[in-house]
């Protein structure tokens, strides 16, 4: 049987980029069977009607089959929307707490071996679900990848990257480095392990959960393609209020994290600390001796 993958959209009157966020799920190419599911906040702004298209849309040209207590959408033509195995379409619209509960909520019922959550302004690069499951098979390990950052309008603004094979816990704690979100996969039945996201972070609760998960089943592995685009946009939390990191409650919820990730590690945060104040010096270092060579001695930088 092919493996099945979960993806969670929490979606809250961003209907906007509603429809190209689950057009991006929903026609993803690949050896898979594809567990979506949509937890919208009462959306007010037509983002129920954008759902509701979807899910029609979606039994058109299919047959469909039960098991694991849920209707599978099977592509029966050529014309299907679906590019995978099969898709299971989930959604549900009524009040919440935010975002955290939402994607609980939504891996509360996931049937997925591997899991992520696309938020409503995001969307899926093609083939970044195979993409995904092939670096899974292999290193059985949460995995991310690269991720484009866009405006509203679809405007290139950076790539985000990483430098290694594997991001681990000083990478986060020390380095501060954050795998962009929708770029990475996990396993269910470990977001589950872990406790999934604290409800009670706003801004830190990927942070939050990555750390976690590298504690509970170690480093992540890296995966150099884009597997996703990212949408930064006046209403987003990543823009509004002044951007995410002038945000006070960024601030003081990145404190609380830490703090508590501090207590949990015990002697290795002493120890981690060391190396990092001893890499920082060592970078001031090198840079210091650039500068003494382009000023004293008249090496330039090469171009």
């Amino acid at each position: 049987m092919l493996p099945i993958v979960s993806v969670v959209s929490p979606s809250f009157n961003q209907a906007q980029f509603l429809d190209s966020t689950i057009r991006s799920v929903v026609t993803q190419n690949g050896d898979f069977y594809l567990d979506y599911i949509i937890r919208d906040g009462a959306s007010t702004d037509g983002s129920v009607d954008i759902i509701r298209r979807w899910d029609s849309a979606l039994k058109e040209d299919v047959e469909t089959t039960e098991w694991s207590g849920l209707s599978w959408r099977i592509p029966a033509s050529k014309k299907c929307v679906i590019q995978c195995g099969g898709v299971s379409f989930r959604w549900h619209s009524g009040r919440d707490t935010g975002q955290s509960q939402a994607i609980n909520e939504g891996f509360g019922l996931a049937v997925g071996d591997l899991g992520g959550w696309l938020n409503s302004d995001d969307s899926f690069t093609p083939f970044s679900i195979q993409s995904a499951l092939k670096a899974f098979s292999v290193s059985r390990r949460v995995v991310f990848g690269m991720a484009q950052a866009v405006d509203q309008y679809g405007n290139l603004k950076w790539t985000q990257s990483f430098w290694k094979r594997a991001f681990d816990f000083y990478d986060s704690y020390y380095r501060n480095y954050t795998p962009p979100q929708p770029s990475v996969f996990f396993p269910v039945k470990l977001f589950r392990l872990v406790g999934g996201l604290d409800e009670r972070l706003h801004y830190m609760l990927d942070v939050d959960l990555w750390q976690r998960m590298i504690l509970a089943n170690g480093s992540f592995a890296y995966v150099p393609q884009i597997l996703s685009k990212q949408t930064y946009h006046p209403d987003s939390k990543s823009m509004s209020g002044g951007g995410l990191f002038l945000a006070r409650g960024f601030t003081e919820e990145k404190e609380q994290v830490w703090l508590r990730r501090k207590h949990e590690i015990g002697f290795r945060a002493y120890l981690w600390g060391v190396k990092r104040k001893v890499e920082l010096a060592v970078r001031s270092s090198i840079d210091a001796i650039r500068v003494i060579r382009r000023r004293f001695l008249g090496i330039k930088r090469p171009d």
